[in-house]
């Protein structure tokens, strides 16, 4: 399943470290646990993520909110962490993952296990460390790019404080689109937002929402894990996922979501580093680099 070296000389800059970002997975779970939006961990979490990003060139900015919690209807401080590179850029693409954690793993069958905090390696956890090593490279692919490109990784808080059925998803991103100008939204070429992608037997399949608002974005994704051997892609509609690429294509932005959603360990108590795979993380970074690149390089 892993990307063959062959496959792997068909990328200009074959840099992504699948076992770099699983090493950040660990470490962040390590760190900080639990990570639901609003919780201290999570602004830890913040913090820990923004000093990286700035030691790989970003510029940073922030946009706070709130939310109440849909169990006792306190009022938690959340906030969406922006990274850009060429921020005077006008065109830009976003690369996007939820960074907050499920307060409780809802689908855990074990009545002891589901009362405890769901740790989130892959959900969660797995999004953001693949833009950590996205980032480590951007500076240099933007130093060499033809194509006069801005890239901002946006790190959405409280995609998923939902307990069962109570809650609302994607507060984060409804934020970031309803707090950017018509302009700025309209600079948007592409998004592509990540989550789930290091279980140990990677599946993404086309996502309906992206399919139908963003056809062409979806088939080059597609076409791209194809170049690197990405065998976890595979090229056939799957289920329709309510994530934060929706308030983005709201929004008029092309954007496609790149889930395995059926990772058996979603929303379990099971979802742990020790089933997360560097292979899988590096079948879908590779895919970004191959597909960022493209943008970057290919006047097409």
């Amino acid at each position: 399943m892993g990307c063959s070296p062959e496959a792997n000389r068909s990328l200009l800059h074959p840099s992504f470290d699948g076992e770099a970002a699983l090493a950040d997975l660990v470490e962040l779970c390590r760190r900080f646990g639990p990570r639901p939006a609003g919780s201290e961990p999570s602004h830890a979490q913040r913090r820990w993520i923004a000093r990286r990003l700035e030691s790989y060139g970003a510029t940073l900015s922030e946009q706070p909110f709130r939310l109440r919690d849909p169990l006792d209807g306190q009022l938690l401080e959340a906030a969406n962490l922006i990274a850009s590179w060429k921020p005077r850029t006008r065109q830009r693409l976003l690369i996007g993952t939820h960074a907050d954690t499920r307060p409780f793993p809802d689908l855990e069958p074990d009545p002891a296990r589901r009362a405890q905090g769901y740790l989130g390696a892959n959900d969660g956890g797995s999004g953001v460390a693949l833009l950590l090593e996205l980032a480590r490279h951007l500076e240099g692919w933007l130093a060499q790019a033809t194509i006069p490109l801005g890239v901002d990784l946006v790190f959405f808080d409280a995609e998923e404080r939902v307990v069962g059925e109570r809650g609302v998803y994607c507060l984060g991103s409804r934020h970031f689109v309803a707090h950017q100008s018509p302009q700025r939204l309209a600079a948007y070429a592409a998004a592509v937002v990540i989550d789930i992608v290091a279980a140990p037997d990677l599946t993404i399949l086309i996502e309906p929402h992206g399919w139908i608002h963003a056809p062409q974005l979806t088939h080059d994704l597609f076409q791209a894990a194809a170049a690197v051997g990405a065998h976890g892609f595979q090229p056939r509609i799957g289920p329709a996922v309510f994530d934060d690429h929706l308030p983005l294509l709201a929004a008029g932005i092309p954007a496609a979501l790149l889930i395995d959603i059926r990772d058996p360990a979603w929303h379990t108590a099971a979802d742990l580093p020790q089933r997360c795979s560097a292979v899988s993380l590096a079948q879908v970074g590779h895919t970004l680099t191959h597909w960022l690149l493209q943008q970057l390089n290919d006047p097409a």
